[in-house]
């Protein structure tokens, strides 16, 4: 079991942790856009998987008739990359280039005929832009300027 595709490269940025259960993927929510290290761990009771991608639903994504998204119907440059089938106690780690954005997290494999992620292990990432320091400096400006003003 391995991380596999596309954006895999060594981390020298940012990193999260995931944990897959049975039918939830907990995350952090949001992450600096650019190098990210995906540290995923199966905490639950069956194998599971992550994929990553690009994307604002799950709903919106082709699947079969069990739920499974269809990976070569994505668009391209949607798929980011998996972590493949874990067993139960196993932990693999991912790095990804990713842009701002938002992307979907979830386990595509299927079992007792219906998808994980259709039974709701999905998860939303949201990317976002670094702030530089001198844009917080500005911020904390801004804010001393308009309490000075009142």
């Amino acid at each position: 079991m391995s991380a596999t595709t596309g954006a895999h490269t060594a981390s020298t940025g940012s990193a999260a942790e995931f944990e897959l259960a049975e039918w939830s993927v907990k995350d952090p929510s949001t992450v600096a856009a650019g190098q990210v290290t995906f540290k995923v761990s199966n905490v639950g009771k069956f194998p599971h998987e992550m994929i990553i991608v690009k994307g604002d639903s799950f709903e919106s994504l082709a699947k079969d008739a069990a739920g499974k998204v269809l990976e070569d119907s994505l668009p391209a440059g949607a798929f980011i990359g998996e972590v493949e089938s874990m067993e139960p106690g196993v932990t693999e780690e991912y790095s990804a280039d990713l842009a701002a954005g938002t992307y979907l997290l979830m386990c595509n494999l299927v079992s007792g005929g219906a998808s994980h992620g259709s039974r709701g292990q999905v998860a939303v990432l949201s990317a976002n832009e670094p702030r530089h320091v001198a844009d917080r400096g500005q911020a904390r400006l801004t804010r001393s300027s308009q309490s000075l003003e009142k």
